[in-house]
């Protein structure tokens, strides 16, 4: 199964706190997730951190991270740090 979420506008400190309680049930969640992010403009460490702490937990799990829609702002910071192609993996790792 997997499950898709959408991210509009930015993903920053002030965001990720008001979205903390959701990022963790979906961390938790027991399937694939998608974040949609064609519509997020903005990107900070917070964000990226949100979305690393996603991946990390899903990925312990045997589950997968996929970023869709990448693009502007977003997807130069997740290039810069070279973790853009990291979180768009398709494969499930050995549990």
């Amino acid at each position: 199964m997997n499950r898709t979420i959408t991210i509009e506008g930015d993903l920053d400190a002030a965001r990720v706190e008001t979205l903390r309680k959701t990022l963790d049930e979906l961390a938790a969640d027991n399937s694939d997730l998608t974040i949609e992010m064609s519509r997020c403009t903005f990107l900070d460490s917070s964000g990226v951190g949100a979305v690393v702490f996603i991946y990390k937990r899903k990925l312990a799990r045997g589950y997968k991270l996929r970023l869709s829609g990448l693009g502007g702002q977003p997807q130069k910071l997740l290039r810069h740090l070279g973790i853009a192609s990291l979180l768009a993996e398709n494969n499930r790792s050995a549990a």
